[in-house]
């Protein structure tokens, strides 16, 4: 498909080129280590990118010892409890790589990009199907959300994929393997839980109470007993919940302050672009609430995760790479949506995908 192509461009091209110029042909230095953080052995040939670097680095080096049992794989991440709850694609990375820890970072990097590939296609095929114009799913893979977790290769988008998959599923009837995907989704990111709590939420509104329950309970079981487990293996408090998580628009009163004190234009337009999207995504919401009794599990997926900017901290809202990443699954719903609504609500709704769009291209200028 002509997105599927597209993404190539816009995600590979510039990989290809910060690769070359900044990391001597490496691929390996996208995933951005940081002086900081002792790297493992597996990736201490990897060029380091400045004194943090970025999250795919943790990763990357679970995936080269998934149980961490290595002290040097706990030392080289900056919060171990919180990113071994992330653990599904670095599994899948140690399990392609057969348990060899060299290759498992390559794997790693492969594995986040064919998902992040899959995930592009399954929307694009989804928004065509409902009869949208080609260039609307042409804006997916340019999204910002999207284009920081490819570049940056996080598990991000491979976690949209397998939630979106689930919805896809269920919309088809293959409950079994919606169940199946949307327990697997919030392993690679927590957030991604309130997928299939949309699909069961729905079925129990539809009088499917069996159903819903068990796409309601068997997925945050899942979910609640890795994080036990987690807990227990490093028998310490975590403060990145609380960091990510807080008062009901609590983080607004900060965001104004950091903006007013940035020195460069350049990076408030950024910003501002970026805070765009999570606007565009809060009005089309309310325009969305008259016909909430007709709802669908997209629609209540969306809505959900809408209801997200109202929760989360200012840790999240630091800066526009980190947000992005987190409600990246946003101009992908509202996308789907805006198929079947018409006048200010679709207008609305489009505007999510093509503000992403907008700052997803001054991510790729910034970043190359």
């Amino acid at each position: 498909m002509n997105s599927v192509v597209l993404a190539l461009l816009v995600w590979f091209l510039p990989m290809a080129w910060v690769s070359y110029s900044s990391y001597g042909g490496d691929p390996r230095g996208l995933l951005l280590l940081g002086s900081k953080f002792p790297a493992p052995s597996e990736l201490e040939s990897i060029p380091n990118s400045g004194l943090y670097g970025y999250d795919g680095q943790f990763y990357a080096a679970i995936a080269t010892d998934p149980d961490l049992s290595e002290q040097e794989t706990v030392e080289a991440l900056d919060s171990p409890e919180y990113r071994a709850g992330r653990i599904l694609v670095p599994v899948m990375a140690w399990i392609v790589a057969a348990g060899h820890s060299g290759l498992a970072v390559w794997t790693y990097i492969l594995t986040t990009w064919i998902l992040s590939l899959i995930g592009v296609a399954v929307a694009s095929y989804w928004i065509l199907r409902l009869g949208a114009p080609a260039w609307w799913a042409w804006l997916l893979p340019v999204g910002a959300g999207c284009v920081i977790s490819v570049l940056r290769v996080t598990p991000d988008l491979p976690a949209l994929t397998l939630a979106l998959g689930a919805l896809g599923a269920g919309r088809c009837g293959r409950q079994r393997l919606a169940l199946f995907l949307g327990t697997l989704a919030p392993l690679a990111r927590e957030t991604m839980i309130l997928y299939p709590l949309a699909m069961g939420l729905v079925d129990c509104r539809d009088g499917k109470w069996k159903r819903g329950i068990v796409f309601t309970a068997v997925p945050m079981l899942v979910l609640v007993s890795s994080r036990v487990l987690i807990h227990q293996r490093f028998d310490t408090l975590d403060g990145a919940f609380s960091r990510n998580f807080g008062l009901p628009f609590a983080w607004v009163g900060a965001k104004v302050g950091q903006l007013s004190s940035v020195p460069s234009w350049k990076i408030v337009v950024f910003e501002l672009c970026g805070l765009s999207i999570i606007g565009a995504a809060c009005i089309a919401c309310i325009l969305l609430l008259p016909g909430w009794r007709g709802w669908t599990t997209v629609h209540l997926s969306y809505a959900l995760t809408v209801s997200l900017v109202m929760i989360t901290g200012f840790a999240v809202w630091e800066d526009t790479y980190a947000y992005a990443r987190v409600f990246l699954g946003l101009p992908i719903m509202a996308t789907i949506l805006a198929c079947r609504r018409h006048g200010l609500t679709k207008r609305t709704l489009l505007a999510v995908p093509a503000l992403a769009a907008v700052c997803g291209l001054l991510v790729i200028l910034r970043d190359v």
